[in-house]
């Protein structure tokens, strides 16, 4: 699985704290010793690595915003990923056709314009605090 997580400027410190905590929710129920990768990035990605505990994820970025180009990114990586989650406040434009891998979006604020704009063959949810 590859986690990105939107590092944009329009992630606030709230934003960013929910993602995090999401990664770190994930790394304590997993039983994978390879840890998850972890891309972090706004218009491209800054951060491309494996992570192992909540600490070690790198959030390196702030300038606009671009997850399409990080979804295709982590999609194409070798070996691909099964799943990508992409962890964002939704300010973003998307891959205008689908990818190989499943591909979860997990936003970090309710706000139906951004929610409807996330492509039907995407997963979404909403996290909560």
């Amino acid at each position: 699985m590859t986690v990105i997580i939107d590092t944009s400027g329009s992630m606030s410190d709230a934003d960013l704290a929910l993602a995090c905590g999401a990664i770190a929710n994930g790394l304590r129920s997993m039983l994978d010793p390879r840890g998850v990768r972890v891309i972090a990035g706004d218009t491209d990605a800054r951060v491309a690595k494996q992570v192992f505990r909540p600490d070690q994820v790198e959030l390196v970025g702030g300038g606009g915003t671009d997850m399409a180009k990080l979804v295709v990114l982590a999609s194409e990586e070798k070996p691909a990923p099964k799943a990508i989650v992409v962890l964002t406040d939704g300010k973003t434009d998307w891959p205008s056709k689908p990818v190989a891998p499943k591909v979860l979006v997990a936003l970090t604020r309710k706000n139906d314009y951004w929610m409807s704009r996330v492509p039907t063959w995407m997963e979404k949810l909403l996290l909560k605090p």
